[in-house]
């Protein structure tokens, strides 16, 4: 994570150690805050800052990946007259069985997966993206080349190498009170995941996500 800089700091820098210091920070005016943390901006080809996406990461962005059932039009029938619980143990269901058919695709045909982080915001640019960290930089350009060659549950899959530090843009609101902005948020609210439910996938388990 870069290091915050006051006022005070910039002053002694010269012209390129500015604007090295302040890429990638909400002072960058040329380069996209939310997208060089996230991946993904509200703005999207409108925005008038760069979208750069990095030649290099462990990190993969599934966009739009993950279809809630309860959200898809598809099933509104189904989800109409059933209980919040009920609703709720089979969308449980669903995202678990999504969980290990993904993992389980991805080791098979690119390599090993440590991670893997499912988004819960609503908004169009967020809705249903997915991280996927691989343990080598290579096995995830190898599943970006792959993986935009496919299709799953009937939709195209769409695959781009992503920023890897995106716990940085995580809403801090939402991991410590519950925010009031909600799944329209602009900071990222990660889906939980029990800890014996990430030990079955064969995923790391690091201390931000029990």
């Amino acid at each position: 994570m870069k290091p915050e800089f006051s006022f005070g700091d910039f002053e002694h820098l010269s012209g390129a150690e500015y604007f090295a210091a302040i890429y990638g920070t909400e002072r960058d005016k040329n380069n996209c805050y939310f997208f060089y943390k996230t991946g993904a901006c509200r703005h999207g080809s409108l925005c008038y800052r760069a979208h750069n996406t990095p030649s290099f990461s462990r990190m993969v962005i599934l966009r739009n990946f993950y279809v809630n059932p309860v959200f898809s039009a598809d099933n509104v029938k189904n989800f109409l007259h059933a209980s919040n619980s009920e609703r709720d143990k089979a969308e449980k269901c669903h995202f678990h069985e999504v969980c290990k058919e993904l993992v389980r695709e991805l080791m098979r045909r690119y390599g090993i997966v440590d991670d893997l982080i499912v988004i819960d915001n609503v908004s169009e640019h967020l809705i249903g993206n997915v991280y996927v960290r691989f343990m080598r930089e290579e096995d995830a350009a190898k599943a970006v080349k792959g993986l935009n060659d496919r299709w799953f549950n009937g939709q195209p899959i769409y695959a781009e190498l992503s920023p890897e530090d995106i716990f940085s843009a995580r809403c801090k609101d939402q991991k410590i009170n519950g925010c009031t902005r909600g799944a329209m948020c602009n900071f990222l609210h990660i889906r939980w995941m029990s800890r014996d439910f990430r030990q079955r996938l064969g995923l790391k388990v690091d201390k931000w996500e029990c």
